[in-house]
């Protein structure tokens, strides 16, 4: 049965001062390369598998979140990621004005990964940091000076 899939990430920022100045962040995402969904052979599927990544606006609880109660990402700074043809492809994003932002406003709820375009038969599939390779899990890399 096809389904719609929608992506929440949240990194500890709490070590990083309210008035640090952010000199890069880079969320590194990396395909799956057994994938359980889409056509169960590649991670990346379909005519336009571009992909938005938007800052989550709410607070939100991995123990009871689903498709019904799913915070709504801010279009502020969203980033969207180019449809690819490679069947896997592992990503490194600037999502420094997105975290600039999670850390000076103390705001910091997360990611929010979907597809631009929600169509059947399309595909971005990334390891979690459930994935059995923790060197696959999903990082953020954050370059920042004190004040």
């Amino acid at each position: 049965m096809p389904i719609t899939v929608r992506n929440l990430l949240k990194f500890d920022l709490s070590s990083i001062p309210a008035n640090a100045t952010v000199i890069s962040a880079e969320l590194r995402l990396y395909s799956d390369t057994i994938p359980k969904n889409g056509d169960l052979v590649h991670a990346n599927f379909g005519a336009d598998n571009s992909f938005v990544i938007q800052q989550v606006a709410a607070d939100w609880d991995i123990t009871n979140v689903s498709w019904f109660n799913q915070p709504a990402g801010l279009t502020a700074n969203q980033i969207v990621v180019p449809s690819t043809n490679q069947p896997f492809l592992n990503m490194n994003i600037n999502v420094k004005d997105i975290v600039s932002v999670m850390i000076s406003n103390k705001s910091n709820y997360g990611f929010k990964l979907s597809l631009q375009n929600e169509v059947l038969y399309t595909s971005r599939i990334f390891c979690s940091s459930y994935y059995y390779d923790n060197t696959r899990h999903p990082r953020l890399i954050v370059k920042y000076v004190k004040h």
